[in-house]
């Protein structure tokens, strides 16, 4: 599931570039993603309510609705960045925050699954490494 999912998200950046280079403004892109996840969400919602019911009370914790604002940003920057790094960095780049923000969460709040600091540190180290060498501009060092 998690390669499929990476594999919407990559299919998503291209396109939200594609749909910038066009429009000229990462705005078409976000109102595009945003419009569309808000159907989804609504038609899943609906469905939801018919099978289980509608939830009792709503969380209070302001923190918890943070996402779609985070959501917001991230698809208006990656519709942005996406032209100059192409997809592969843009997912490359993404990945390194999601370990080594992942890093630090598992080490402030350790779950019993986790493997242990040093290896995710490792883990983490090997994807930036990986970063650096899709991001060099390896046809630029050549002729220069």
């Amino acid at each position: 599931m998690p390669v499929i999912a990476g594999a919407g998200v990559a299919w998503q950046q291209g396109t939200n570039g594609r749909l910038r280079l066009r429009t000229q403004s990462p705005l078409a892109a976000t109102l595009v993603n945003f419009a569309g996840g808000t159907a989804v969400l609504i038609v899943a919602s609906l469905v939801h309510i018919a099978v289980v019911g509608a939830p009792r009370d709503l969380p209070t914790d302001p923190s918890l609705y943070l996402g779609g604002a985070l959501g917001v940003v991230y698809i208006f920057l990656s519709s942005v960045i996406v032209q100059r790094t192409g997809v592969l960095v843009l997912g490359l780049g993404s990945v390194v925050g999601l370990l080594t923000t992942s890093v630090f969460l598992d080490a402030l709040w350790p779950a019993p699954a986790a493997p242990p600091i040093p290896v995710a540190v490792l883990a983490a180290s090997v994807a930036i490494a990986g970063v650096v060498v899709a991001a060099v501009p390896w046809g630029r060092l050549r002729r220069g």
